[in-house]
């Protein structure tokens, strides 16, 4: 079967979540259709997730973060406690250090946010 936007039911706005849930071809599928590039294959999942997310937004159809950075936090923190890692990668931020500055922030504006263990916080 060839994969097209069509058959691979993609929203016309995706989030990270969304195109992390697809499998790789219609992953695959879905760069090729943004792009017009016939590419067969990515080096791996990870690298394709980001050039399919560039794409996306290049495109216009990714979905951009609602609220603030410490508000995703917050809810974040309010599921479990979560390690500087999880929050990066939940987040999308670029580096666990600016995971931190979220951290860092949302104290700053009077959150309870405690090291609750090795590179874990929570509320």
């Amino acid at each position: 079967m060839i994969f097209t936007l069509e058959n691979a039911r993609i929203p016309a706005i995706c989030t990270r979540a969304d195109i992390e849930q697809l499998p790789t071809e219609e992953l695959l599928a879905l760069y090729n259709e943004l792009t017009g590039k016939a590419t067969k294959r990515f080096a791996n999942r990870d690298k394709g997730l980001e050039q399919v997310w560039k794409a996306l937004e290049a495109a216009g159809r990714a979905a951009q973060p609602s609220g603030s950075p410490v508000d995703g936090l917050l809810a974040l923190l309010a599921e479990r406690p979560q390690t500087v890692a999880e929050i990066r990668e939940l987040l999308h931020l670029p580096s666990d250090k600016k995971a931190r500055n979220v951290i860092d922030r949302a104290r700053r504006e009077g959150h309870a946010v405690k090291n609750v263990g090795p590179c874990t916080f929570g509320l």
